[in-house]
């Protein structure tokens, strides 16, 4: 079973995305607090992480690129965002993002 990782700070969103996956057969976490979301991605071991960059309190891009400096981490990272310019488009992908989708 794919094991997936939400983080994601708005609980309604989060919910719905891990009612869908897990109806899709996924084992899903949520992480919705920015300073727990290494401990809960190195523990959990997911073989994608849906990232929301839209966080209060961090630099995204800083916790993107650490994603995939960590070495116990080999997975997948789909950006969700609510911005639309192709600048964080292309800037979450130079950082290592497998996929970024607009949330609107």
């Amino acid at each position: 079973m794919k094991k997936v990782l939400i983080i994601e700070d708005d609980k309604e969103i989060s919910n719905m995305y891990k009612f869908v996956l897990e109806n899709s057969y996924y084992e899903v976490e949520v992480e919705y607090n920015w300073l727990n979301w290494l401990a809960k991605a190195v523990e959990f071991k997911p073989d994608v992480i849906i990232l929301d960059i839209m966080m209060p309190q961090t630099n995204w891009f800083e916790v993107l690129e650490s994603i995939k400096k960590h070495s116990s981490l080999d997975c997948k990272i789909i950006v969700n965002s609510n911005l639309s310019s192709e600048k964080d488009e292309r800037e979450s992908i130079r950082l290592w993002a497998d996929k970024y989708l607009r949330k609107s």
